[in-house]
C-alpha cells in the first residue's frame, strides 16, 4: 500500500527539522503533538468541518501507517535525537492499539461516529505518553539535584564554593540546577556558594540563554547574589577553568548501546578536559531518562511502501547545518565562498570519560537502565520492520 502523510504530518516534519533550539525530550513532546493533530485530521476534521459525510474518514488502518512513517520520517529526519522521538510515537501506537482492542475490533472505524470516538482516545493516548513522559523527567531531576546536593555538602565541608560546569542548554540539566537552588535556599548554613559555569555554546549560544534562566531563577528564589554565582566562558575556556570545577554536568538527546552519550558537539572535549584534569579528574554526570537509550532503526527504506515525494532531506548522524549561523557574528562577512564552514551540531562523548549516567530509575548508574518502556518501545518498532511491504 502506499502511503501518503498528512499534512499535520508534514508540518510536524518541518518543525522538528528546522527546530534548533529544542532538546531531544522537547522534541519527543512536539513529536506526540504531532500525532494527535494526524489523528484528529485524518479521522474528525474533515467531517467537522463539513468537508464530507464522513464515507472519506480514514480508517483505524490508516491512521497505524500514518503514525508509523511520521515516526520513521521524524528518525531520519532528527537521527542524533532519534531515540527520544522513536520512544514518544511507539509508546503512543501501543497504547491507542490497546485501547482500540478493548473498545472494538480496528475495523469497525470508518464511519463519523466511531471515528469521533477513536480521536478522543488518541487525544488520550497522546495525554498519557506526555504525563509518563513529564513524570520520567521530574524522576531524573529529584535523582540528579538529592545526588548534586549530597557532592556539595561533601565540598562544602572542605572550601566554601561547590562548582558546577555545563555546556549547551539540556532542558534536564536546567530544571536539576533550578531544584538544587531550592535546597541551597533551605540549608541553614548560608555562608556556602554555589558557582556555575555556563560555557557559550557556539554557534547560537545556548549556554548564554541557561546562564539567563538561573540568574532570573536566583531573583525568582530571592537568593543572594553570593550564594549563588553564574559566570559564562567561551567554548575555547574549558580546559583553562575545569580544574576549578567539582562536577561537569551534560545532558544527551541519546545514548548509544556502547554507553557513549550523543549531546551538543563540544560535550566531547569537555568530558577529555574533566578526564585529563591535575591532580584530580572531575567527574562527569549525564542527565538521560531511559527513553533516551538508542531504538535500532533499520536502515532499509520504509517497508509498507515509499511515499510519492519525501518531504524533507534526511539528516547526517551529527546533523551538519547552515554555514550562516557560525559565519554570522564574524567581523568579516565577505568571504565569497573561499573559506569551508562547518557547523557539526553533535558529537559522542565517549563512555570511558562518563562517570554516571543519572536516569529516572536511579542516581548512580554508568549503563543503560532497564525500563519497561523502552522495551516496549523497541519491540513495536521491529513487529513494523518486520512486516512484508504490500505491493
Amino acid at each position: 500500500r502506499r502511503v501518503v502523510l498528512p499534512r499535520a504530518a508534514e508540518a510536524g516534519l518541518n518543525a522538528l527539522q528546522h527546530d534548533r533550539e529544542s532538546g531531544a525530550a522537547e522534541m519527543a513532546l512536539l513529536a506526540v503533538d504531532v500525532l494527535k493533530s494526524i489523528a484528529r485530521e485524518l479521522l474528525v476534521s474533515e467531517y467537522e468541518s463539513g468537508a464530507n459525510s464522513g464515507a472519506d474518514l480514514g480508517s483505524f488502518e490508516e491512521l497505524v501507517h500514518a503514525w508509523e512513517a511520521f515516526a520513521w520520517y521524524a528518525a531520519k529526519a532528527r537521527p542524533a535525537m532519534a531515540s527520544a522521538l522513536l520512544s514518544a510515537c511507539m509508546r503512543s501506537l501501543l497504547c491507542i492499539e490497546r485501547k482500540s482492542s478493548r473498545c472494538a475490533e480496528p475495523s469497525v472505524y470508518r464511519n463519523s461516529g466511531a471515528n469521533v470516538l477513536l480521536s478522543k482516545k488518541c487525544e488520550e493516548c497522546c495525554s498519557n505518553i506526555r504525563d509518563e513522559l513529564a513524570s520520567e523527567t521530574h524522576r531524573v531531576v529529584a535523582n540528579a539535584a538529592d545526588a548534586l546536593l549530597d557532592l556539595a555538602r561533601a565540598k562544602w565541608k572542605e572550601r566554601k564554593m561547590f562548582v558546577i560546569m555545563t555546556h549547551s542548554l539540556s532542558s534536564l540539566a536546567v530544571v536539576a540546577l533550578l531544584a538544587l537552588m531550592r535546597c541551597i535556599k533551605l540549608e541553614s548554613d548560608t555562608n556556602h556558594e554555589l558557582v556555575v559555569i555556563v560555557t557559550e555554546s557556539r554557534p547560537l549560544f545556548e549556554g548564554v540563554e541557561l546562564a539567563r534562566r538561573i540568574r532570573a531563577s536566583v531573583t525568582e528564589l530571592d537568593l543572594s547574589s553570593s550564594s549563588v554565582r553564574v559566570e559564562v566562558i567561551t567554548d575555547a575556556q574549558m580546559m583553562a577553568n575545569i580544574g576549578r570545577c567539582d562536577v561537569v554536568l551534560l545532558g544527551a538527546d541519546h545514548i548509544r548501546p556502547d554507553g557513549s552519550v550523543v549531546n551538543k558537539v563540544g560535550s566531547a572535549m569537555l568530558a577529555e578536559c574533566a578526564y585529563a584534569c591535575n591532580p584530580t579528574r572531575v567527574p562527569v554526570w549525564v542527565l538521560a531518562s531511559s527513553s533516551k537509550f538508542l531504538l535500532t532503526l533499520p536502515s532499509e527504506p520504509y517497508p509498507l511502501s515509499p511515499l510519492e515525494t519525501l518531504p524533507l532531506a534526511p539528516g547526517a548522524d551529527f546533523e551538519d547545518k547552515g554555514a550562516l549561523e557560525v559565519t554570522r557574528v564574524w567581523p568579516i562577512q565577505d568571504v565569497n565562498g573561499a573559506i569551508v564552514v562547518r557547523n557539526q551540531y553533535f558529537e559522542p562523548v565517549s563512555p570511558s570519560r562518563i562517570t554516571r549516567i543519572v536516569s529516572e530509575h536511579t542516581g548512580s548508574s554508568s549503563a543503560a537502565p532497564s525500563s519497561s518502556s523502552s522495551t516496549e518501545a523497541q519491540l513495536r518498532l521491529s513487529r513494523l520492520f518486520a512486516r512484508q511491504p504490500s505491493r
